[in-house]
């Protein structure tokens, strides 16, 4: 660890590029319970982050893109891998605004329902149940 005269700090760099650097090729972010793990690398030019439970192969849990302390919640991953905009339990692929669903579709099934209007380039082009 090195802390340069910026006062920035390097966890496997001696040259960090900004506050905190940290250079390896697994990077781990834990809660201290060891009830959430981020782990952050690259595999052949390909970089991933995986969210788990723990450090254990297989181990998953949702990813949650939150404003502070949870007050809004503007996207989830979940484990199965539905993406949910609006909502923390998607029911589809792609499960965009609250309620049971919003507006959903499920890719593989080549389906997609609506609650309300869906609306491009600003006109309306379906109209689902209100």
């Amino acid at each position: 660890m090195r802390i340069d005269n910026n006062g920035n700090v390097g966890i496997g760099t001696t040259s960090p590029l900004g506050s905190l650097d940290v250079t390896g090729s697994l990077m781990y972010v834990r809660d201290s319970g060891g009830n959430g793990t981020l782990r952050f690398t690259n595999y052949n030019g390909i970089n991933y982050i995986q969210s788990g439970v723990n450090t254990n192969t297989g181990s998953s849990a949702n990813l949650n893109f939150t404003s502070m302390n949870n007050a809004n919640n503007w996207m989830t991953i979940t484990s199965t891998g539905n993406v949910g905009v609006g909502t923390t339990s998607p029911v589809a692929n792609l499960h965009v605004g609250a309620g049971a669903p919003g507006l959903g579709a499920d890719l593989s099934s080549k389906s997609a329902f609506i609650k309300g209007n869906l609306e491009v380039d600003g006109r309306s082009t379906a109209t689902g149940p209100s």
